[in-house]
């Protein structure tokens, strides 16, 4: 009976070892599909994602504020991710604007709030753009005292807005670039 219950783990045995090389090789074959699987889905891509934010144009007011005149720009913001995102500081992301030439020109002395905005959710979100009426281009034509006439206020925020085909914002960090679309026309 001894006999007959070593050569049963013996045959046992035999089996297992032939049978490892097998157990082995399709397990390092499912860590390394993991592996790889983990890696295409959580590192960043190589490319721009323009759909992540979708952004709708809701108001838009400009005012003088000492030597400057401040446009604020109002977008509700819709996540279409299944993650909640953060609209990043300015030191990861830029806001641009389309000119009439074809091309974008960055925004100097903007500030928005860095908002968070949940899964599949909207929120509102404000871009704040302060111009100095002397230096402004295409037109630095607004003195002190012109700035404080609501009609020139009124003709340099037009004239500034009329060249603006609406506006991208830049996330270096996620690469995403969220359309702001004009609607201030």
């Amino acid at each position: 009976m001894n006999d007959q219950r070593n050569s049963e783990t013996a045959g046992s045995e035999t089996q297992r070892r032939r049978h490892w090389p097998l157990i082995a090789a399709c397990s390092v074959a499912f860590l390394l599909a993991l592996i790889g699987w983990n890696r295409a889905h959580w590192a960043p891509s190589d490319s721009w994602d323009p759909g992540a934010i979708q952004a709708k144009f809701t108001d838009m007011t400009f005012q003088a504020q000492e030597r400057e005149v401040h446009l604020v720009f109002r977008y509700a913001l819709t996540n279409t991710t299944r993650r909640a995102y953060r609209i990043p500081p300015p030191a990861v992301g830029v806001l641009m604007t389309r000119i009439p030439e074809g091309g974008m020109h960055q925004m100097e002395s903007v500030q928005w709030d860095p908002v968070v905005i949940p899964a599949g959710k909207t929120v509102n979100a404000q871009f704040g753009v302060a111009l100095d009426p002397l230096t402004a281009e295409p037109y630095p034509d607004l003195s002190a005292d012109e700035l404080q006439q609501q009609d020139s206020l009124n003709d340099f925020a037009h004239r500034h807005l009329a060249r603006m085909r609406g506006m991208v914002f830049f996330d270096y960090q996620k690469r995403y670039s969220i359309e702001l679309p004009q609607g201030w026309e």
